[in-house]
């Protein structure tokens, strides 16, 4: 079935800004983690400010993530990571305190089946502590009997287990996170437009990009957005915005996709997450309760393969750790979590291991991987680069401590969680979604049910049960 768009209030009014003769300070390319960081960053800093998407926010690999900041030793690979796990461990804190409708600390426990893996996992995260992360919200992580563990997690597998450590990570909500950057930004002077492409980047003489081309992907009407610079955070997309200012320019960025799937709300329903222990050559895996669902993950999709086979493969990796069975039947919903990471042979602007700020083009910064873990950072890293540029003027950054907007209209958790629990919430879900189109650049049903809502991930079924009521607030 086609899908049915209309655009709402502040989407319209947007657009109206691109008609203006307007000189940009800063347009940025990409709407997701990145961008719209960048775009608080920089409207906080009193920069004229434009961001684009060309889908809507949250559309990419933002809005897919696993919904976990696993900053902690635990997740080491190597002692030359500290430095960057107290910088990881301190960002955490800013976003509890500046996001808590969003972001909360959740108990992991990793169930050990060795002796030797659980003296590993305890003392490692025992010497975050020694080494002073505690102050950065780490936590004492904590040594569990086996019946501790099953207490706890009353699904894992009993036989072998000699005992556990509980730690703390984040987990968060990444689309809504992402829209209520947007929505910041926007509130502070940002004009911020989803389903508005980059088509063409047009150089002066000298080779600066002086202005950019963009079509209203709704409509088809197209705009001329003159700008003193660019930021291009355009993630998977990040190489054909570069190649609009250079035809040949070298692809930097790669990209690696893996399977999440959600299982019914009767799994893992507690308070506690699982993380398996590292095995050789195996990504370590999770279970962690999610608005009364459990989501499971992740497994990298193999070249080729459809998400059914991927979801088999997830199956089998998990049921080792299980207590129950496990088959497709407990299996509500699946997505796939997109990684884009800079080449490794691309050292120049290395931000760390799997990120990358690069100032190219004359007047473009480009800004690719990282995901949410250190999002803030890496925003006002970008700016930095492109202050040492002097693309923009020194100005200091103040989203360290800047709250991240809230709805004070509706609680999409709970109408998720009602979803999940079976109750008849319609009625409350189109009242939302009418909010949604004229309050939060919703313009189609998917937006509202995968984003703005997040039963589009949680439960196939239920969404498509939804969705005919949902699109009629569109037609």
């Amino acid at each position: 079935m086609e899908k049915v768009f209309k655009s709402g209030l502040i989407r319209n009014r947007n657009l109206e800004q691109l008609n203006q003769e307007t000189v940009w300070d800063v347009v940025i390319i990409g709407g997701g983690s990145t961008g719209s960081a960048i775009a608080l960053d920089s409207v906080s800093r009193g920069f004229k400010t434009l961001l684009v998407n060309s889908g809507d926010f949250a559309s990419g690999s933002s809005g897919s993530s696993i919904k976990l900041i696993m900053a902690g030793p635990s997740c080491l690979k190597g002692l030359k990571e500290w430095k960057q796990l107290r910088e990881d461990l301190e960002e955490r804190k800013y976003l509890l305190a500046n996001a808590p409708h969003l972001v909360k600390e959740k108990n992991f426990v990793i169930p050990c089946y060795k002796g030797s893996t659980l003296a590993f996992y305890y003392f490692t995260l025992l010497a975050g502590l020694a080494a002073g992360y505690g102050g950065y919200g780490m936590g004492r992580p904590l040594y569990l009997r086996p019946e501790e563990v099953i207490r706890k997690l009353p699904d894992v597998k009993a036989k072998g287990l000699v005992g556990g450590v509980q730690f703390k990570v984040v987990q968060f909500d990444d689309a809504r996170l992402n829209i209520a950057l947007i929505k910041t930004a926007a509130k502070q002077g940002a004009v911020c437009l989803n389903y508005v492409s980059a088509k063409e980047l047009e150089r002066d003489a000298g080779g600066r990009i002086q202005s950019i081309s963009l079509e209203d992907q709704l409509t088809g009407q197209s705009f001329q957005a003159k700008c003193k610079m660019i930021f291009n955070a355009a993630g998977e997309g990040a190489d054909g915005v570069r190649q609009m200012a250079y035809a040949e320019a070298s692809p930097l960025t790669e990209v690696k996709k893996f399977t999440c799937m959600v299982m019914a709300a009767r799994h893992f329903e507690g308070e506690y997450g699982m993380l398996t222990p590292k095995a050789k050559g195996e990504q370590r895996l999770f279970c962690v309760p999610w608005n009364r669902m459990a989501e499971v993950g992740i497994v990298e999709e193999k070249e080729g393969e459809d998400s059914g086979a991927a979801v088999t493969r997830l199956i089998e990796k998990i049921k080792p750790f299980l207590e129950f069975s496990i088959d497709r039947n407990n299996v509500t919903a699946s997505f796939s979590h997109t990684v884009v990471t800079p080449k490794k042979d691309f050292g120049r602007g290395q931000e760390g291991s799997n990120s990358l700020i690069l100032t190219e083009f004359e007047n473009m910064v480009t800004v690719v991987g990282g995901g949410w873990k250190n999002y803030r950072q890496r925003a006002e890293k970008a700016m930095t680069a492109a202050i040492d540029a002097g693309l923009v003027y020194k100005k200091p950054c103040s989203t360290m401590f800047m709250s991240i907007a809230r709805n004070h209209h509706f609680d999409p958790e709970a109408l998720d969680k009602g979803l999940a629990d079976g109750k008849d919430v319609t009625a409350q879900v189109v009242e939302y979604a009418q909010y949604c189109l004229e309050h939060e650049f919703a313009s189609c049903a998917d937006d509202v049910l995968f984003r703005r809502l997040r039963i589009g991930q949680m439960s196939a079924a239920v969404t498509e049960k939804l969705r005919p009521e949902v699109e009629k607030v569109f037609a």
